[in-house]
């Protein structure tokens, strides 16, 4: 697209823009590149960068010397400010041709959106473990990728013959307006406990952005999780707004719940009970919280057409997203479970789930991430010792806080912190769990999921809790993922 026509401005020089981004590293021969003011690094630093990768034009907040003759400057803090629009705007509104499904919460996220990706035909996947359409994954780095890269992933997918979007929508998405200029269909909400507070600073603040989602788009349906107060202001708000609403819960009142007759390691069983009628509950999932992400993509697929019988089979094929409570078969039907659990609330459903399967022991490694809220570390230290027979602290990505003052912090929530183990190097802390695993126990491996780095002052690190628990064999085995 020629420069004036994206920017809708006469007197610009005759220059084509073919990709536009915010990141240097990204940066192709063609691109436009933006040079953001963020909280912690400023993109007019990387100007050059961007220009050596081949940038055609720099769109920047304020003036700024550029080295090379041959690149457009264009200085207008006014443009920066609507880069997400002009990124619609290039790569021809995708959202306008997809149905963009958004969904909110602090935990279930990516397993709801995954689940639509692999259930709901031609729809792409956007959330923490990447974009695109499965089983084809492209890494992103951001549970909800920032405004531009957006609307460039949901391009590529429209053009791959993607005709919807499942993506994860994070409370930082929402409060920095990375959805601004993606029209989304349906909004989907799961559920909300602590989490971002070093950067919410509150859960009233943390609340309201989750909120916007309900409140500043056009949604054509909302599917709302009522189980939780926060979920029931959520329903009254797009009441308000004549958004309809389907429910999901607990609850009789709610239009679709799930009545259990067995929960075990084989999976649950039992009926859907909805608005539409009873149809049989069969789910390769192993906890409720599995059941209730499983009740949104429910109500989802009957919005977008499925019958009810019909929806409740495809569910009973669910495949989980990795690391997302993953059990992989140990020997003497042992069993370690990775899951991405790192808030005081995930942690406590997931214990209790793997409770509720009563397993001869339960052994909990965990850790707690450096530079993020860190009034969750003793609390989520008193859940792993009322909850786990026995109790590793080690690391998760420390970043540029000290491993060992992070661990403290954990083991100040416990009665007893002598009785815990302190392994900071993770890999030989889940290791030694899974060397001292017992028959018919659970190690439970918490906090990164299928997260394949771990960050170290600055430096993300290779690193997988997935490949580790692979490598841990018995006689020479690989330990194998139960389906």
């Amino acid at each position: 697209m020629r420069l004036d026509v994206l920017l809708e401005r006469l007197g610009l020089p005759n220059v084509e823009i073919t990709g536009m981004t915010a990141d240097s590293r990204r940066v192709k021969s063609g691109d436009m590149f933006v040079a953001v003011q963020g909280k912690v690094h400023d993109g007019h630093a990387f100007i050059d960068e961007a220009i050596s990768n081949g940038a055609h034009c720099i769109l920047t907040s304020r003036p700024v010397d550029c080295v090379s003759d041959d690149v457009v400057v264009i200085s207008d803090p006014s443009l920066v400010e609507k880069r997400n629009q002009l990124a619609a705007r290039l790569y021809g509104n995708p959202s306008q041709n997809l149905a963009c499904i958004g969904v909110t919460g602090t935990n279930g996220k990516t397993s709801v959106a995954f689940g639509l990706a692999g259930l709901l035909r031609s729809t792409g996947f956007a959330g923490t473990p990447g974009w695109g359409i499965l089983p084809d994954v492209t890494h992103s780095g951001l549970t909800t990728m920032d405004g531009i890269e957006l609307q460039a992933c949901m391009a590529a997918m429209r053009d791959q013959g993607a005709q919807r979007v499942a993506m994860e929508v994070s409370s930082h998405a929402l409060s920095q307006d990375r959805l601004s200029d993606v029209r989304l269909q349906v909004g989907i909400y799961t559920n909300i406990s602590r989490d971002h507070l070093d950067y919410h600073r509150s859960m009233a603040s943390y609340e309201a952005a989750k909120q916007r989602m309900f409140e500043d788009f056009d949604l054509e349906r909302a599917v709302i999780n009522v189980d939780d107060a926060f979920g029931q202001r959520l329903k009254r708000v797009c009441d308000e707004r004549d958004i309809p609403v389907t429910t999901y819960g607990t609850t009789h009142s709610a239009d679709v719940t799930g009545e259990l007759t067995s929960l075990t390691i084989e999976g649950a069983r039992g009926l859907w009970r909805t608005k539409w009628g009873s149809t049989p509950l069969h789910l390769p999932v192993r906890s409720e919280f599995g059941i209730a992400n499983c009740a949104a993509i429910l109500a989802t697929l009957v919005h977008f057409g499925t019958d009810l019988e019909c929806a409740s089979r495809q569910l009973a094929k669910f495949h989980a997203a990795p690391g997302r409570f993953e059990f992989v078969k140990l020997r003497s039907k042992a069993h370690a479970v990775i899951d991405y659990a790192h808030t005081p609330d995930a942690l406590r459903k997931t214990l209790l789930a793997l409770r509720n399967l009563e397993p001869s022991e339960v052994i909990c490694v965990f850790g707690c991430g450096g530079d993020r809220d860190k009034g969750k570390r003793p609390l989520m230290g008193a859940l792993a010792e009322e909850l786990a027979d026995r109790v590793i602290v080690t690391n998760d990505n420390p970043r540029t806080e000290s491993p060992e003052v992070i661990a403290d912090a954990v083991l100040r929530g416990m009665k007893k912190p002598k009785l815990a183990r302190v392994e900071l190097d993770r890999e030989c802390a889940i290791s030694s769990a899974l060397q001292e695993v017992q028959p018919n126990s659970i190690v439970l491996i918490a906090g990164k999921g299928a997260e394949e780095y771990q960050e170290i002052d600055g430096v993300k690190h290779p690193f997988s809790d997935r490949e580790i628990v692979d490598r841990v064999r018995q006689g020479g085995r690989s330990a194998t993922l139960v389906d």
